[in-house]
């Protein structure tokens, strides 16, 4: 159980990560945080 919660942590942080990119326009770090986040998805 525990791994599945580290899971769900891991993609929880991608995605605050690729909010705040977004925020601030960096383009290039949402495109870099999309691509972990769909490794840590697949």
């Amino acid at each position: 159980m525990a791994s599945y919660l580290d899971f769900e942590k891991n993609i929880q942080q991608i995605d605050e990560d690729i909010i705040n990119a977004q925020i601030k326009g960096d383009t290039e770090a949402v495109s870099i945080l999309k691509k972990n986040l769909e490794k840590e998805i697949s």
